[in-house]
């Protein structure tokens, strides 16, 4: 799963674009990419391994951009291993940004009904934050504790439920375990930071808000600076979570 975590992006542009870059991602054209370069394939003595720059995808204004035309508010990105197509959440355009991650272009950006957030002049607040892909569903999460399905088929939004945070605070990063249809997503701007199981209807896209995980002292997880990315591992079967802080002492829990 951690694979398919690829953060792989720069700032804007002088010309007020976003350049998303495009590195040798883990896809099935990875070794023939490697050939491309002169790289000997997996396993082969001598492999090169080495990431390199392959292309940019310039990523323009829409006409909801509220950073003056600038691109430089953006959160996490996902790549769809299946349909080999990278999402990145745009926080100064409001919306999703959808690149081929085969050819490296940029396709489309990708609205929410109601809106998206967009940038609100402090991370905690903006929107939209984390995404990850199971197509056809595409689960972003936005501020105001929301989370949204939408269809990649058609771009519309098909399902829309909040976490529960407090007011104006964002739900930000998630996971999905695609097995048994549950998303893990994360308030990490809320004291204590949380975590919301929700589930996902595999035919429809519609979520339903399960338990809260609230990561405190009682609770048995004393973090005192957020929560960050959880991912799935289908081999354990489990969600795994990065911690920043947990008490007094700065250190790295999961």
């Amino acid at each position: 799963m951690p694979k398919n975590l690829a953060p792989s992006y720069t700032g804007y542009t002088r010309s007020f674009r976003l350049g998303i870059l495009i590195g040798l991602l883990a896809l099935p054209i990875g070794n023939a990419a490697l050939a491309e370069q002169g790289g000997a394939g997996k396993g082969e003595a001598g492999g090169d391994r080495a990431l390199r720059l392959k292309t940019l995808a310039p990523v323009p204004a829409s006409k909801t951009n509220n950073t003056a035309g600038a691109m430089y508010s953006f959160d996490i990105s996902f790549v769809d291993q299946k349909t080999e197509t990278y999402y990145l959440a745009d926080r100064s355009n409001a919306a999703v940004d959808v690149v081929d991650a085969k050819t490296g272009t940029f396709t489309k950006q990708i609205a929410a009904v109601p809106a998206f957030k967009g940038f609100s002049g402090s991370n905690a607040t903006s929107g939209p934050n984390g995404v990850v892909a199971a197509f056809p569903w595409l689960f972003v999460t936005d501020a105001n504790s929301r989370v949204v399905t939408i269809d990649v088929r058609n771009d519309k939004t098909v399902s829309d439920v909040s976490t529960g945070g407090a007011a104006g605070l964002r739900a930000d990063e998630l996971a999905y375990d695609p097995e048994h249809g549950t998303l893990l997503v994360i308030n990490n701007a809320d004291a204590p930071p949380f975590g919301t199981l929700i589930s996902v209807d595999k035919a429809t896209g519609k979520l339903t808000v399960g338990k809260r995980i609230t990561f405190d002292a009682a609770h048995g997880v004393d973090a005192q600076n957020g929560a960050e990315q959880p991912v799935w591992d289908p081999g354990t079967k489990k969600f795994y979570l990065s911690i920043p802080r947990i008490g007094a002492n700065e250190q790295r829990a999961s």
